[in-house]
């Protein structure tokens, strides 16, 4: 984390999820910053505009779901180096875990979040990004 500080955006409908999410990453790397969209247009403006060094990107949302944020976001120039972490409650859902990998996701992980995990997987992406 030398340098540039971490930026990581949550893409997550659910209001809670996106406070736990941000408190986890905030007690890990208190000097991060967390940029929250409630949805996945908004992620993808945010995205364009934040220039994050992961984004954590909920599946089950209204109008667009993660699936389809993430295409969006490989498919952009500018967007599509940024490593993405899928965040779902489908835990053994095999046929989600394929298809987030398919769309381009780098890494996945089930709810409720073990910090730990969290942790490392943003450690491992920032390298990804670096």
């Amino acid at each position: 984390m030398l340098g540039k500080k971490l930026k990581v955006l949550v893409i997550d409908d659910n209001k809670d999820n996106l406070l736990t999410l941000n408190a986890l990453i905030k007690e890990a790397f208190p000097q991060a910053v967390v940029v929250v969209a409630g949805n996945g247009k908004e992620g993808l403006e945010k995205a364009s505009v934040s220039d994050p060094d992961v984004i954590l990107l909920d599946i089950v949302m209204p109008e667009m779901d993660g699936f389809e944020v993430c295409r969006k976001l490989k498919n952009d120039e500018t967007l599509k180096d940024i490593p993405v972490v899928f965040v779902t409650a489908l835990k053994g859902d095999k046929e989600s875990r394929i298809k987030a990998l398919e769309v381009g996701a780098e890494a996945f992980l089930s709810k409720p979040i073990d910090e730990t995990e969290l942790v490392a997987q943003i450690r491992a992406m920032k390298k990804i990004k670096d």
